[in-house]
């Protein structure tokens, strides 16, 4: 092959490939690592055994029986992973938080208000309903319809609630104002019922980012729900840029640390949630189990972003190998 076409760069064609070629070695190794990390968590609250599983099915329930009948040969009975006192102590720490950083806390499949945590309300309502007519009722019912089934689609998840900038108008237009407190939509906490009866420190991470977004600017903001998509593209477009060129490194930047934000929240939300298990566990003296398995359980869920994180990494750093390889 000729020296002129050794560079993938030299034209769009091999740039191209070089580009589809590093995004799947990105996208393999991101997924794999994801899945890992996944299936771990997962698996660790899983594990965990709700209160219902002592009476969840007629063997079990032939076992407490006989433990009635003969109280000098226990069965082993499998008991829940919360006990009375944890939870109602985790319970009370939720709701507090709930109230402190302004968020509620709903249930993912049917979007209404979590009793566990005294709740109260109704649906979670992403656009506020009340106060509109016409075509601007029905886009808010329209669009509090599609975040409701998006929250479904997830264990645990947190909507953050966006204000308005103060440059912007606050009167006369939609949708540049919602209430007095300049918000555009309410935030929420979404978590199904599974977790709820045996992660509390899933719970409290959610809520670890309803404190961040309550002191994050409309910049950190954006900047963590961005980080992703902006460091993919720069990835990928480092494919079409000269070897040790600026554009090169510029984009190898954005590429290594777009997902910074995201990481840092997360890390943020995390070390709320094991903050707030171990005061609770400290103050009402439980069992020293309930910290430990919020460490495998947190350190799992973060491996999910950390390889999403990955993603990008390895698409930027095959993208630049490949530069100067014959095809």
């Amino acid at each position: 092959m000729a020296k002129e076409n050794k560079n993938l760069t030299d034209n769009i064609g091999r740039s191209a490939i070089g580009a589809i070629g590093s995004a799947v070695a990105g996208q393999v190794t991101g997924i794999a690592a994801n899945t890992t990390a996944g299936f771990t968590h997962l698996h660790t609250i899983q594990a965990r055994k709700p209160k219902k599983i002592r009476d969840g099915s007629i063997l079990q329930q032939i076992d407490m029986i006989k433990d009635k009948l003969n109280p000098f040969k226990k069965t082993k009975v499998k008991k829940s992973y919360l006990s009375d006192k944890a939870e109602k102590a985790f319970n009370n720490e939720i709701r507090n938080q709930a109230k402190k950083y302004n968020t509620k806390i709903y249930d993912s499949d049917t979007a209404k208000p979590a009793k566990r945590y005294g709740q109260k309300g109704s649906k979670y309502q992403f656009q506020s309903e009340s106060g509109k007519s016409g075509t601007g009722l029905k886009q808010a019912r329209q669009t509090n319809k599609k975040m409701r089934q998006m929250a479904k689609r997830i264990p645990a998840g947190f909507i953050p609630s966006i204000k308005v900038p103060k440059i912007l108008p606050t009167h006369k237009v939609a949708p540049y104002y919602r209430n007095s407190k300049r918000k555009l939509n309410n935030s929420g906490v979404f978590v199904n019922k599974k977790y709820r009866g045996v992660a509390p420190e899933v719970v409290l991470h959610e809520l670890g980012h309803a404190k961040y977004y309550q002191k994050a600017s409309a910049a950190k903001a954006l900047a963590t729900r961005a980080g992703m998509p902006l460091a993919f593209g720069a990835s990928l477009g480092q494919a079409f840029t000269k070897k040790d060129s600026k554009a090169e490194k510029a984009l190898s930047v954005v590429a290594n640390f777009g997902m910074a934000p995201q990481l840092i929240d997360e890390g943020h939300a995390n070390l709320h949630a094991y903050k707030s298990v171990k005061k609770v566990v400290k103050k009402n003296k439980l069992n020293p189990k309930y910290l430990k398995g919020s460490l495998k359980s947190l350190g799992a869920a973060y491996g999910t972003y950390a390889s999403l994180a990955a993603m990008p990494i390895v698409t930027n750093y095959v993208a630049k190998k490949q530069k100067g390889k014959e095809i």
